[in-house]
């Protein structure tokens, strides 16, 4: 498959991951904005399909250094660059990822960066209605990996990726030979 229809499958499966089921769009958390569109050519007669936003990684771990921006303690490659490169369907490490992940428009985005100059983040640190769906509750987390990644619900659980998300002193590695996720304190 390539890239552009890899991503746009996985686009699908990212918008019902953050939105529900009948959600066919991925949409900031914050203001509601269309992140994913269909853009016309400008010097071919061809459209692109042009995401404006960003997958921020929940989890963002306070830096010390001089006004910098936390880190993002759960994040091995960008988010985009999961989304055009590897199947969701088949590769439950990036989907464990983009799940640890919520969208928001570039504004929105920056603001969090900005914040976590300040202080650690966390799924503590968000209100309600910034939440994904799958992250809202055991039975949208359960009815989404069910339909998309069944293999992902056999190696963690809800509780253990709420549990990780919710302290920034707590890390995840899979355990080759338990075929889990171990969730650790550092």
């Amino acid at each position: 498959m390539d890239r552009i229809k890899l991503r746009l499958a996985n686009y699908k499966i990212i918008a019902h991951m953050y939105h529900g089921p009948r959600s066919k769009t991925v949409k900031c958390m914050e203001c509601k904005w269309q992140m994913d569109r269909e853009v016309p050519g400008i010097t071919l007669d061809t459209t692109h399909y042009i995401c404006h936003g960003a997958f921020n990684h929940i989890r963002q771990e306070f830096n010390s250094s001089y006004h910098a921006p936390g880190n993002s303690v759960d994040k091995s490659i960008s988010p985009s660059a999961i989304l055009s490169k590897h199947n969701l369907l088949t590769n439950t490490k990036s989907m464990l990822e983009l799940i640890l992940c919520m969208p928001f428009c570039g504004m929105h985005h920056q603001a969090i960066t900005t914040e976590s100059r300040t202080h650690s983040i966390t799924l503590r640190s968000f209100k309600k209605k910034h939440v994904t769906w799958v992250l809202q509750n055991e039975r949208n987390f359960t009815s989404f990996l069910t339909k998309y990644c069944p293999n992902l619900l056999t190696q963690i659980t809800f509780d253990e990726v709420i549990t990780l998300l919710s302290d920034i002193n707590l890390r995840h590695h899979f355990d080759k030979k338990s075929n889990r996720y171990k969730v650790i304190k550092l």
